[in-house]
């Protein structure tokens, strides 16, 4: 009750005043990064959902967890990853991924799916990935060649922007095949030339921590 409290506050804030309500969002993965985990039901890993349950019943968990996160005042959900599982980022990932690309682009589905059906937006992230450099304390260098982000980034994202995923979130990593010095969230190439032009995506583009203040770089 007093999250709802808060956040209907929010927006009886802004209608009184006639300010535009701002989306209210967190991310909401699942496992140990389970922001709800003292008000709402349990959320199992993203791994731990592809290997225990089919597709039709992760679209069932993740309506009925946007039916919970609605029912709290939230519009917007800062996942799924939609990272594939490497083994250059499987540690520092630790099961926030539903695995190889196949897992990915089924469950994935399944998470946009599930969360639009009991209207909470999905973010999918982060783009164009991630090292086992924890990018909260390094600067991730990413070593895959221009065929190895094709196939282990490129082709998972696009795949999923075709279930209308109302954003993306840009990595800071830098990426070795392009634009090698520049972090990905501030990188023209990365969130115009290729986000937006050659991948088709026209939703939101959101920075991931360091890098936030720097949104609309480039988009």
């Amino acid at each position: 009750l007093q999250n709802m409290a808060f956040t209907d506050s929010i927006n009886t804030y802004c209608v009184k005043n006639g300010a535009v309500p701002p989306f209210l969002a967190l991310d909401q993965e699942g496992g140990y990064v389970n922001r709800l985990k003292n008000i709402s039901g349990p959320l199992p890993s993203e791994e731990r959902v592809a290997l225990s349950l089919s597709s039709e019943q992760a679209f069932q968990l993740y309506s009925l967890q946007a039916v919970q996160m609605k029912a709290l005042g939230f519009h917007m959900n800062l996942a799924p990853v939609a990272e594939v599982c490497t083994e250059q980022n499987a540690a520092f990932l630790d099961g926030r991924s539903f695995g190889a690309a196949d897992a990915v682009a089924l469950y994935g589905a399944a998470a946009v799916n599930g969360y639009a059906s009991g209207g909470i937006a999905a973010v999918l992230k982060h783009f164009p990935g991630n090292t086992n450099t924890d990018p909260h304390t390094g600067l991730p260098e990413i070593p895959l060649s221009a065929a190895g982000v094709e196939n282990t980034v490129v082709v998972p994202f696009r795949n999923l922007f075709a279930y209308d995923a109302a954003a993306v979130l840009m990595s800071h990593a830098r990426m070795a095949c392009a634009d090698e010095k520049i972090p990905a969230c501030l990188s023209r190439f990365w969130v115009t030339e290729t986000l937006r032009n050659r991948m088709g995506f026209t939703g939101l583009v959101f920075s991931d921590e360091n890098c936030r203040r720097f949104t609309s770089y480039g988009a």
